[in-house]
């Protein structure tokens, strides 16, 4: 293949390729704030494990309920630990909005 033929198959594979399309601001707020969600909190606190989350949300699926009652229900956390945990999770959220009032401030 001579230089000529090489360049023009190099140009119709990056023509072709397509960088991902950017985040939008309030995809990326969601996008932050979804890493709080109550199964992933009471997995990093080790009250239940990654296995036990899978069958209390194929179950949720199945059912509609929510998460929380579903892992009363199965005995995996108590109602207190839920309490606490939607605790955290609320006030992980409120700390995020804060944080993104602030910045919006400073930047207008």
């Amino acid at each position: 293949m001579n230089e000529t033929a090489q360049s023009e198959a190099e140009s119709r594979n990056t023509a072709t390729a397509r960088p991902p399309k950017p985040l939008s601001f309030s995809a990326k707020m969601r996008k932050r704030i979804m890493g709080n969600r109550i199964g992933e909190i009471l997995i990093s606190e080790g009250l239940i494990t990654a296995d036990e989350l899978h069958a209390a949300l194929v179950e949720q699926k199945r059912t509609k309920e929510p998460l929380g009652t579903i892992l009363v229900r199965y005995q995996l956390i108590t109602p207190a630990m839920l309490k606490q945990t939607l605790r955290k999770q609320m006030f992980k959220k409120f700390l995020k909005a804060g944080a993104v009032i602030f910045v919006c401030l400073f930047m207008y």
